[in-house]
């Protein structure tokens, strides 16, 4: 099977899994480029998704762990990788999508996510609010997992966690964050297990 990269220069995607796309796509043409003139609004889904970057997967598969109560020696003796879904809006302009009511899946783990990706420089700047059952210093170590576990209690609503969150960067180099900002809306998802 070949597999053909439309929006990215990378030599690899960033998600694999079962892909559906529904789309109202323009192209006029003549210049500036494909990725400037594309006018796209749609949908989007990705089933029994996983990250290829492994800095992407590694948390998320600690989450899932994490929120069928192993801990992290437990998820060292038996690593699993976490299949995910992922479903949204998107719109692309001007070389720029902006991704709106986006679901983002996992067990035991629901995120909502909203903000751009910018296609021609795969800058990223999403933010949005995590739901889970397991426990946020589970997918870190050292100084970073200390403080998790500080403000962990400060995050709890019953028995989930909800995390405020931006991503930023770019799609090889991603940065997580907490998000305190007030650039996000607030979530609509159903809390894990409710």
């Amino acid at each position: 099977m070949r597999r053909i990269e439309v929006f990215t220069d990378e030599n690899r995607p960033s998600m694999t899994g079962s892909i559906n796309l529904r789309a109202k796509v323009q192209v006029p043409p003549g210049p500036p480029g494909f990725m400037r003139k594309l006018d796209l609004t749609g949908s989007c889904g990705i089933d029994t998704g996983r990250f290829t970057n492994p800095d992407l997967q590694q948390p998320v598969n600690a989450l899932t762990q994490s929120a069928r109560g192993e801990n992290k020696e437990q998820q060292a003796e038996d690593p699993e990788t976490a299949l995910s879904k992922f479903a949204g809006q998107v719109s692309v302009k001007n070389g720029v999508a902006t991704l709106s009511a986006v679901a983002f899946s996992a067990p035991g783990t629901r995120a909502q996510i909203q903000g751009t990706y910018n296609l021609l420089d795969q800058k990223v700047d999403l933010h949005g609010i995590l739901y889970t059952n397991g426990e946020l210093s589970d997918t870190t170590s050292g100084f970073k997992a200390l403080v998790l576990k500080a403000i962990g209690p400060l995050l709890k609503q019953k028995s989930v966690t909800v995390v405020p969150f931006a991503i930023t960067g770019t799609s090889s180099k991603p940065s997580f964050a907490l998000d305190f900002t007030g650039k996000r809306q607030e979530a609509t998802l159903p809390v894990p297990g409710a």
